[in-house]
């Protein structure tokens, strides 16, 4: 702890200096202009800019167990993890759906407590604050805490406090303590890294950090209080077509901004979305965000491991060993829109061992999968006489990682007898079991989103569309969508409401408005059985 000490203790000593010293909230501004230039689309319409990348080995990875029918599973954050070395064993928390948690390693239950009280080195460090407050007061007699827990994840559990100067209402995120295979660097780098960016972040659609507080060997992070998890309003079945679809451009909104400043969030769904009483949607939860591309620089960061959600994974993840973490996200956005409509998951995780999954992936006989998830666009033509030639599409030289996940998905061999996919738009069909290809996915929903959806969820991440070229897609740029602008019409955190015409947001009584309350009304009425 004492290394997170000497990070917050310079930090507190920045954010008391001057107006004119720099403060990492204000990285923003300056990463996302000067990323119009080096992170620019490229003339093809539905690929990635070719940033240079450094050469990669494939490792190896496990199959992943099977998922249940009910939301979701969080694997454990280790970029450094490989699923089938010695030892690594599947690990689930308590509590039922919707939240099941799937870590990796030693039980988090045989992890020593922080270090006592006792050992802060002196009264500062216990009170240490940073990140809006400049007080020496310590953190319990400036917030107190009310009301149940809001939920626990691998990064730590949230829970409400009301600020006593004003009785505002902040959910505070408790870091977790230090796992006992886990070294104090890496756990310093990650507590520091998810404040760093969760300071950096200020959108309408991205959840505020307001400060974080070192006290007595616990650090806390301060954020902003939404009424509603998504994922319970969904579950609510209350929502319109024109709601949906407003909540789902917000999100594509927030992360167009994460995206403009070189991150990546690799941890998308719903359970990772809330949402205020005014329609506002935000993204929350960093801890598994990375760095895709730093400032003046065209070289790309690729991301490793396995992060996320079975049924939110993109199929590179399970694959690849590396892999660019935007076409990851882009992904994850498009099975949360299908979820919202659905009211349920197209598959349970994105490999062949899934039999949905492996329907869907059937594309053009004797290519193999791995050959599917290594194709790059073709570059554009400019003369006509080329595009009436049919030309193959070139594939990528990149290695997988699993031989039996290569095999050709033959459509012979899909037998699949579930129910198929239910959908709520007009001109959905209701059953699409019995489809190979992406059909399978595309005639649940709404003819007029195919399009969009189409090229989010391309099996090729170098084919599927950026999230700059989703906003311009028809169909997105006519959905309304609630938002915040300040007096120029910018997005703003301060800003003045604008809702939408065409529909309201759907609120619900407090007691199923988050995952932790419905977990628990789940169980109340379990033992009443």
């Amino acid at each position: 702890m004492a290394d997170l000490r000497r990070f917050f203790k310079r930090s507190a000593s920045i954010s008391n200096a001057p107006p004119s010293s720099p403060r990492v909230s204000n990285l923003s501004a300056g990463l996302s202009s000067q990323r119009q230039s080096s992170v620019s689309n490229s003339t093809n319409g539905n690929s990635y800019t070719p940033i240079q990348v450094p050469p990669t080995s494939a490792g190896s990875i496990s199959q992943l167990s099977t998922l249940s029918n009910t939301p979701n599973s969080t694997h454990f954050r280790n970029p450094n993890f490989v699923a089938n070395s010695p030892g690594s064993t599947s690990i689930y928390g308590e509590g039922s759906s919707p939240h099941e948690y799937r870590r990796y390693g030693t039980s988090p239950s045989n992890n020593p407590p922080l270090s006592s009280p006792a050992s802060s080195s002196s009264n500062y460090t216990q009170h240490l604050s940073v990140g809006g407050n400049s007080t020496s007061i310590p953190f319990s007699k400036r917030y107190v805490k009310f009301g149940e827990s809001l939920g626990a994840g691998a990064g730590g559990q949230v829970k409400l406090v009301k600020r006593l100067s004003d009785q505002k209402v902040f959910a505070v995120k408790e870091f977790r303590a230090k796992f006992v295979t886990e070294n104090k660097r890496d756990y310093t780098k990650k507590i520091t890294s998810e404040y760093c960016i969760g300071s950096t972040l200020k959108h309408p659609n991205v959840i505020e950090t307001i400060e974080i507080s070192f006290e007595n060997d616990r650090l806390v992070q301060v954020m902003e209080y939404c009424d509603y998890d998504l994922f319970a309003i969904v579950m609510s079945n209350k929502m319109s077509e024109e709601e949906v679809n407003c909540c789902f451009k917000q999100i594509l909104n927030g992360l167009r901004y994460i995206h403009s400043i070189g991150l990546a969030h690799r941890d998308l769904k719903l359970d990772n979305c809330v949402i205020n009483k005014h329609g506002i949607v935000k993204i929350i939860d960093f801890g598994s965000a990375v760095v895709y591309q730093y400032p003046f620089s065209n070289m790309l960061i690729e991301a490793t491991g396995i992060v996320g959600s079975d049924p939110y994974l993109a199929p590179e993840v399970c694959v690849f060993n590396t892999y660019d973490p935007r076409p990851v996200d882009i992904w994850s956005t498009a099975i949360i829109y299908c979820c919202m409509v659905l009211k349920k998951f197209p598959w349970k995780i994105p490999k062949l061992s899934d039999a949905s999954f492996k329907a869907f992936a059937c594309r053009e006989p004797g290519v193999t999968f791995g050959e599917l998830l290594k194709r790059i666009p073709e570059p554009p033509s400019y003369d006509a006489d080329l595009n009436d030639s049919s030309t193959t599409i070139p594939v990528l030289k990149t290695e997988v990682i699993e031989a039996h996940e290569v095999e050709t998905p033959q459509v012979a061999s899909v037998n699949n007898t579930d129910d198929g996919a239910n959908a709520t738009m007009e001109d959905g069909a209701k059953h699409t079991s019995n489809l190979i290809g992406e059909e399978r996915l595309l005639n649940a929903l709404s003819s007029e989103v195919r399009p969009l959806i189409s090229k989010m969820v391309r099996l090729a991440p170098a084919c599927r569309i950026t999230v700059d070229e989703c906003f311009e897609d028809p169909w997105l740029e006519s959905v309304q969508m609630c938002t915040m602008v300040d007096e120029n019409g910018e997005s703003s955190c301060d800003g003045k409401l604008i809702p939408a015409n065409d529909h309201e947001h759907t609120q619900v009584d407090q007691s199923v408005a988050h995952i932790a309350s419905l977990e628990r009304a789940k169980r109340k009425a379990a033992g009443k059985k």
